[in-house]
């Protein structure tokens, strides 16, 4: 049949109707060499002997349009055209056997289709990698015209420049050269153009244009905006489409000329890099054309090159967005390790756009587009293919024609924010080189990662005395630096609330534990009391907790006290009054405080009076309490066990804030679904107040707590914890890269950046990730890469990296199953579900679970609810055996992407 789509008006529709059947069919029938349609008629091409065959074939294809010609006609078939008037217009069509095979098919990188259909007798093969030393080439594109190309790619050449690399910035669009008109001021006379390249090129009858290539590259020199100041300053050459304006109306060579003749058919892309080489730049930025137009098609089309597309949220843009990803998709996919794959920038967000959420759906289908033009979809990181979004800013929109005006405006934008990512694809030539170590070296370097990282799992063993002092404790000392703190420390399963507890118990004060946090302006100071532990301390933590208790007691001049197995006996008996309201709750707490350090043990009312007489004394005290877990395990459903954890997180704080000697502080670690169970009205408001002191690991502190477990490791030995401390991103990104490359493999494939990769695996769709899984994976990742010998200029290899997230999300599932009953019960559940129903993304009523089971789910950021369907993260979808089916995964990489931009 012919497609639906198609209308027979011309012998172009006839063409297009035959090439359609044939790829859509998957093979090409065996008889079939080639065809070719023009105005007067249809040439089809057959082996000898296949005549009856293809004529069957052609009726099938045109049915009902085909008729018999007349016996003096020479035809075989005649094909009805669209008329009017009952008037038949009809296009020949002629079958012609031959022995000839099909000649061998030349790929040119064009967007126009082939003007002769035949099946190809050999493999299309994508291009050679460039030669070694050739720079990195970034293409933009966009198929609208005014969506902010041409600013953008301003803009990485700028971030380029600005990170020490030096970078050609090319205006190829001969059409509207938007980058000539902003050099006009800057370069009023430039010493050669795009126009003259193409020429010179052209006209070269070396086919490596080496003379061509010598000239411009000598005629650049003087067109070189410095970057900084010598010794350090970079170049930043600019070629612009032409020299002169008189030019812009009569350019007799274009791009699409230069194959003529040429064996090459991405010669253009080869006289680039040629050009950059003899120039020495480290990146070649180019604005292209925009649309289908063949000005572009050479450049968009060769897959070594990082295209780049620009879109708006506008309906054209975006169709036009996807048909140009899906004609690469088609004629130059992303096939090689190293070839890159596409980047999409989404340009003029409105902020409101933005803050609502609702960008998740264009990024899917973006994504979707994207995962196309590569061979392995589901390699494709939502980071590394989607940049921005460039919010609206109207200041673009009337920029200066004058030059540094431009860069100004750029600078000041969300655009040099965007372009960042990308420019950072490059490493700098300020940056110290990896040195590639002995497997001596790497082995024993895994070791120590391996044992560093195994110690820090459990924090429940109170090994290690060192700490990182991320920005929560940081702020939690600052606003305490001449009151002791009272505040509730909230985080989630595995975000270090046990290691920061006996972190600060060891300390043995609170101006110890600010000092080694880096504040040395703290002129408060307790000492540290701890009341509840954790049942499942071991190793040296019983100990600590012990001596830190009887440590207090001696030093206020008290003996007689109650010890952890009574503090807890006590509090269960307690718990089993079940009449006891939020009042009398705050007076037991109280009291269990005084009787902790020994002060009138077992008697009523002991609590009030302990501030009065530590400050008679002029002690401060400062009692710290965690493991709640264990004692309040049915707190979901138990009303006793939410009035006294409510007593505990609300009434005791603001009692002990009323204390006009504040002698008296305290710290309450607990985790986030016990204060949104017991505090039911009010946890908002009670989460919100204590906000800035929560365990919470974005994608910045993570880095910090991976570098610094290298530091402790010995990987790092050049850095220091304030170093650490201070880096951003960026830089602790850089001073990873000995830790595990670039890359998950090497630094010019097209496999996730390395740093990226694991935190986006390791982390929910908040943005969220978990001090435990972090060191859990160091430790998993090291041990797995110990031997291996492959990746000399790493500790950690891609393949041991890949399977870690996959040990951690068993890991992770199976402890939260022992440490929550009920969430246990839910993983249960899921695990025992068929595979034909375990993917994702599910509705509740195929995974067969409740409102309740998945409300809990939900809380507790296992799953995340989206147009009615269910999502998991990474860290927890690969534990419990959930797959992503086709299609599934640039939803969830969407998700993940919008998730971490609300965060950050």
């Amino acid at each position: 049949m012919i497609p639906a789509e198609v209308r027979l008006y011309t012998w172009l529709d006839v063409e297009d109707a035959l090439l359609q059947s044939l790829e859509a069919g998957g093979h090409w029938p065996e008889w079939f060499i080639g065809a070719r349609a023009y105005w007067d008629g249809v040439l089809i091409r057959v082996r000898t002997g296949s005549i009856p065959r293809a004529k069957s074939w052609v009726r099938e294809l045109f049915e009902p349009r085909v008729r018999e010609p007349e016996p003096n006609l020479f035809s075989d078939l005649l094909i009805t055209l669209e008329s009017i008037n009952g008037d038949q217009r009809t296009l020949p069509v002629t079958l012609e056997e031959t022995n000839e095979s099909p000649s061998e098919v030349r790929f040119t990188p064009t967007f126009a289709r082939p003007a002769f259909v035949q099946s190809a007798t050999t493999e299309l093969m994508p291009p050679e990698p460039f030669p070694d030393g050739s720079p990195a080439i970034f293409a933009f594109h966009s198929f609208k015209g005014g969506v902010g190309r041409t600013v953008h790619a301003v803009a990485l050449a700028q971030a380029i420049a600005e990170a020490g690399n030096a970078a050609l910035l090319v205006d190829a669009d001969l059409e509207a050269p938007g980058i000539t008109w902003f050099l006009e001021s800057r370069l009023p006379s430039p010493p050669i153009s795009f126009a003259d390249l193409l020429a010179l090129f052209h006209g070269d009858p070396d086919p490596s244009a080496r003379e061509s290539i010598e000239l411009a590259s000598a005629r650049l020199q003087d067109a070189s905006l410095n970057w900084g100041s010598p010794p350090t300053g970079v170049d930043l050459y600019v070629l612009p489409a032409f020299r002169s304006p008189r030019a812009f109306h009569s350019l007799e060579v274009r791009p699409e000329h230069l194959l003529q003749g040429r064996s090459d058919p991405f010669a253009l892309s080869t006289l680039l890099a040629s050009l950059g080489r003899s120039l020495g730049v480290d990146a070649i930025v180019i604005d292209l054309r925009a649309g289908l137009s063949e000005l572009a098609a050479g450049l968009v089309l060769d897959p070594r090159i990082c295209r780049v597309f620009v879109t708006t949220l506008s309906g054209q843009s975006l169709d036009g967005t996807e048909l140009v990803l899906d004609l690469v998709a088609k004629r130059a996919p992303s096939t090689r390790d190293n070839h890159p794959v596409p980047i999409v920038i989404l340009n003029q967000v409105p902020a409101e756009i933005g803050a609502s959420g609702s960008l998740a759906a264009v990024e899917e289908r973006l994504l979707s587009a994207v995962s196309r033009t590569v061979d392995k979809g589901d390699d494709v990181s939502g980071g590394d293919v989607l940049k921005g979004p460039s919010w609206f800013d109207i200041g673009l929109l009337t920029l200066s024609r004058v030059w540094d005006e431009v860069l100004l405006a750029i600078q000041r934008s969300q655009i040099h924010e965007t372009v960042q990512p990308i420019a950072r694809l490059l490493p700098s030539r300020s940056r110290q080189p990896i040195v590639n170590r002995e497997p001596g070296q790497l082995d024993e370097a895994r070791r120590e990662l391996s044992a560093t990282a195994e110690r820090l799992i459990f924090a429940e063993k109170g090994e290690g005395v060192d700490f990182l002092p991320i920005s929560p404790l940081r702020r939690l000392i600052a606003d305490h630096r001449t009151q002791l703190p009272i505040a509730v420390i909230v985080g989630a399963k595995g975000a270090g609330k046990t290691y920061t507890y006996l972190q600060a118990i060891r300390r043995g004060s609170w101006q110890q534990f600010a000092t080694d946090a880096g504040e040395t302006r703290s002129s408060v100071d307790a000492m540290l009391c701890p009341i509840l532990q954790p049942q499942n301390v071991s190793g040296e933590a019983p100990v600590l907790l012990q001596h830190a208790r009887e440590s207090v007691a001696a030093g206020l001049g008290l003996s007689q006290r109650l010890d952890a197995f009574q503090i807890q006996d006590t509090l269960r008996g307690w718990l089993k009054q079940q009449d006891l309201h939020e009042g009398e709750w705050r007076e037991r707490w109280l009291d269990l405080m005084a009787w902790t350090i020994g002060y009138r043990v077992n008697e009523p009312g002991a609590g009030r009076e302990v501030s009065e007489y530590l400050a008679k004394g002029g002690r401060r005290l400062l009692f710290l309490l965690d493991g709640l877990e264990d004692l309040f395990q049915s707190v979901a459903t138990a009303e006793p066990e939410q009035r006294a954890l409510r007593a505990l997180l609300q009434d005791v704080p603001n009692w002990l804030n009323q204390q006009p000697d504040r002698a008296v502080g305290i710290l309450v670690f607990v985790r986030r679904d016990m204060v949104a169970a017991a505090v039911r009205q009010n946890s908002a408001q009670l989460l919100a107040r204590y906000e800035p002191y929560s365990l919470k690991w974005d994608r910045l502190e993570a880095l910090r707590l991976v570098t610094w477990v290298g530091l402790k490791s010995g990987i790092f030995p050049e850095l220091t914890v304030d170093q650490i401390r201070q880096f951003n991103l960026d830089q602790l990104t850089e001073e990873l890269v000995p830790l595990w490359g670039r890359k998950l493999g090497g630094d010019k494939s097209r496999e996730g950046r390395a740093a990226e990769w694991v935190i986006a695996a390791l982390s929910d769709f908040r943005g969220q990730i978990q001090a435990r899984d972090i060191v859990r994976f160091l430790h998993l990742a090291a041990r797995r890469s110990a031997t291996v010998t492959q990746w000399p200029d790493r500790v950690l290899v891609p393949v041991a990296i890949r399977n870690a997230v996959a040990d951690c999300s068993t890991a992770k599932i199976g402890e939260i199953s022992q440490e929550n009953p009920a969430l246990g019960q839910v993983f249960d559940k899921l695990r025992a579900l068929s595979s034909d129903v375990k993917s994702v993304p599910f509705r509740r009523e195929d995974v067969g679970l409740t409102a309740e089971e998945l409300q809990l789910l939900e809380l507790n950021g296992i799953v995340v609810a989206e147009e009615g369907v269910y999502y998991m993260p990474e860290i927890f979808r690969r534990g419990l055996d959930f797959r992503l089916p086709l299609g599934a995964r640039p939803k969830v990489l969407a998700l993940a992407r919008r998730r971490q931009i609300g965060a950050t």
